[in-house]
């Protein structure tokens, strides 16, 4: 079930006010969990992950991997981007 789905379900179940000061308590992890939802939605259909390389250095692609399922974090307040990939089998 996704993040908007469960608030709808909150909604159902408390009053308006209830819900608004649960929105404001927890604005933070819910639009922590929205994130993570929306970046697994946008790479669940990658087969290939390429890192390619445009700094001064230019040395084009670094990595290329095929088959493989990709899943990206982001941690650190958004400062490091971490990148998993797993056999697209497994």
């Amino acid at each position: 079930m996704t993040t908007l789905q469960l608030l709808f379900q909150k909604l159902d179940r408390v009053g308006d006010q209830q819900f608004l000061t649960y929105l404001k308590v927890n604005r933070e992890n819910i639009l922590e969990l929205e994130k993570e939802e929306l970046v697994g939605v946008a790479t669940e259909s990658v087969t290939r992950f390429e890192v390619i390389d445009h700094t001064s250095k230019k040395r084009g692609r670094i990595v290329v991997e095929y088959n493989v399922n990709v899943e990206l974090s982001l941690q650190d307040e958004n400062k490091t981007l971490k990148v998993f990939l797993t056999d697209k089998n497994a």
